[in-house]
C-alpha cells in the first residue's frame, strides 16, 4: 500500500466518523436527566476533559582553564546545565448533545415506544376489527399495537408529537401580556366593562406563583390514538388503524408533563404556540394510561388543605380562566352598530319576530294560514335589511298583510317600538342559542387519554 492509499484510507475513516448518527436540532434538553441516566448505567460520566501538552529541552555548556606556572600546573573545568520546560493545558468541556447521543444510542433498543421504521406488511389491503383481535399478539411483537398496562413508571419513550403548552400556560401569558399593555397604556383603555383588569391581575400573580418557571406540555401523539378491543384499551398505530375496513371509535393520545422554561434553547414564543411537530424522548412518570392529568401538581395540596378552594379560583378548570378574556356585553340591548349589521336570515326571523308582537299587542289571533303567509311574505322580503330605511319596506309588508285580515289600527308610535324590540328579541335570542351551543360543544368533548412523562429531550 503506497503513500497514497494509506491517506485516502485514513481520510475516509475520519468521514465516516463525523458523518454518523441522526441529525438532530434540539428545542428543549434536560442535561440534568442525561448526566443521571448515563451515570446509573455506565456510572461516573465525564465531565471535564483535560489534555497537557508539554515541551522539555536541555542545554549543556562546558568550559575549562588551564593554568601553567613553572613546575607547577592547575585546571578547572565549569558545566552549566540549562533546562526549559514549557506546558499547555487544554480544558475541554464535554457537549450535552454527544451524552444524550451516547444515551440514545444506548438505550434505543429498549424504548417501549419508538419510531416504527419501514412499511407495515400485512396479509391483504384491509383487515376488520376481529382480524385485528386475532392477531393482537404479531402486531405487539411489531410494535404496531402497544398494551397500555405493559407501559411502567421510569421506562423510556421516544414519540412524535404536535407540540403545545397546556391552556394553563396559554391562559398565564395572555394574561400577562394584557396586563402588561392595559397598564402601559391605561389613559388608553381608561374604564373599560369588557375586560375584567382586577381580576386578571389577581389570576396572574396566582398563576405566576403556582408554575413558578415551570411550563406544563400537552402533545398530541401523531402517530398513535387509542381504540376498545374487547372492553380493553390499545395504543395502535395509525397505519393499523387506516387498514381496518371499519369505522372504529377512537381517542387521541397525548404525551403530558411538565418542562422547565430555562432548559429551551429557543424562544418559547415560537415553539409553544404554533402546534409545530417535534420528537420527544421521555421517561414515563407513571405507569399505565390516565383519563385526567393536572398541569399545576399543586392544586391537589391546596385542595387537601382548603377543599374547593382550587375550583373556587378555577385552577381546576382553565376553560373558566379563559371566559375572563372574553367581552362581556349587555344582552339587553344590543349596540346600534350591531342593530345596523343584519343579514337576510336574521331579517326573516325578525319579520316573524315583528308579526307576532303586533299581533300580541293588538290582541289578534293568528291562523296557520296567517303564519304560513307571513313566512312567505318574510322569505320574499327578507334581502330588505341592508338599512333602517330599507328595512321599513320589509316592516310595510307584514303590517299591510295584517292590517288587510284583522280589524285593527295601527300607531306609528307602537309599530315603531315593535321593530325595535323585533330586532332586539332576534338578536338576543341568537347570542343566548350561541352560548347554549358553545356549552353544549365544550361539555360534548372527545374522550382523551394521557401518558404522563418527564420531558427529557425535544428536537426535530
Amino acid at each position: 500500500m503506497n503513500i497514497k492509499n494509506i491517506f485516502g484510507f485514513f481520510k475516509k475513516a475520519k468521514n465516516k466518523i463525523t458523518s454518523g448518527g441522526i441529525l438532530r436540532e434540539f428545542i428543549y434538553l434536560d442535561d440534568v436527566s442525561v448526566h443521571s441516566l448515563l451515570a446509573s448505567t455506565r456510572g461516573p460520566v465525564a465531565f471535564e476533559y483535560l489534555d497537557t501538552l508539554s515541551n522539555t529541552s536541555h542545554s549543556e555548556v562546558e568550559g575549562g582553564i588551564n593554568l601553567t606556572t613553572g613546575l607547577a600546573s592547575a585546571e578547572t573545568k565549569a558545566r552549566r546545565f540549562d533546562t526549559l520546560s514549557h506546558g499547555t493545558q487544554v480544558t475541554r468541556k464535554s457537549i450535552i448533545q454527544a451524552l444524550f447521543k451516547q444515551l440514545y444510542d444506548q438505550e434505543k433498543e429498549s424504548l417501549i415506544i419508538s419510531p416504527i421504521q419501514g412499511a407495515l406488511q400485512l396479509a391483504g389491503e384491509q383487515m376488520s376489527l376481529q382480524d385485528m383481535q386475532r392477531d393482537i399478539t404479531k402486531l405487539e411483537a411489531a410494535g404496531w399495537v402497544i398494551d397500555p398496562s405493559r407501559l411502567q413508571r421510569g421506562q423510556l419513550i421516544e414519540v412524535e408529537i404536535q407540540l403545545e403548552a397546556d391552556m394553563v400556560f396559554r391562559i398565564s401569558t395572555v394574561i400577562s401580556v394584557f396586563r402588561e399593555i392595559i397598564e402601559e397604556n391605561i389613559g388608553l383603555f381608561g374604564h373599560s366593562d369588557s375586560l375584567d383588569i382586577t381580576a386578571m391581575k389577581s389570576i396572574d400573580k396566582v398563576l405566576e406563583k403556582i408554575l413558578v418557571g415551570l411550563i406544563p406540555i400537552r402533545g398530541l401523539a401523531v402517530d398513535y390514538r387509542i381504540i376498545t378491543i374487547n372492553n380493553k384499551e390499545w395504543i395502535v398505530h395509525q397505519k393499523c388503524l387506516a387498514r381496518l375496513s371499519e369505522n372504529v371509535p377512537s381517542m387521541p393520545l397525548y404525551i403530558v408533563g411538565v418542562t422547565e422554561q430555562r432548559l429551551y434553547w429557543k424562544d418559547i414564543r415560537r415553539l409553544l404556540f404554533a402546534k409545530s411537530r417535534y420528537s420527544v424522548f421521555c421517561r414515563l412518570s407513571l405507569s399505565d394510561l390516565r383519563n385526567t392529568w393536572s398541569p399545576i401538581k399543586i392544586v391537589n395540596l391546596l385542595d387537601s388543605v382548603v377543599p374547593g378552594l382550587t375550583q373556587e379560583m378555577h385552577l381546576s378548570q382553565p376553560e373558566e380562566l379563559a371566559k375572563m378574556m372574553r367581552p362581556i356585553k349587555s344582552m339587553s340591548m344590543p349596540d346600534v352598530d350591531d342593530t345596523d349589521q343584519i343579514d337576510q336570515l336574521q331579517m326573516k326571523k325578525i319579520l316573524q319576530i315583528y308579526a307576532d308582537l303586533i299581533a300580541k299587542e293588538f290582541q289578534i289571533e293568528l291562523s296557520q294560514l296567517d303564519r304560513e303567509n307571513i313566512e312567505m311574505l318574510s322569505e320574499r322580503n327578507c334581502s330588505f335589511c341592508s338599512s333602517v330605511d330599507v328595512r321599513r319596506i320589509a316592516f310595510n309588508s307584514i303590517l299591510s298583510y295584517l292590517s288587510e285580515h284583522h280589524t285593527f289600527k295601527p300607531d306609528p308610535n307602537i309599530t315603531s317600538e315593535m321593530r325595535n324590540n323585533a330586532i332586539i328579541k332576534a338578536k338576543i335570542d341568537q347570542l343566548t342559542k350561541n352560548q347554549l351551543d358553545q356549552n353544549v360543544s365544550s361539555t360534548l368533548y372527545e374522550d382523551e387519554r394521557f401518558l404522563d412523562t418527564e420531558f427529557i429531550a425535544i428536537y426535530w
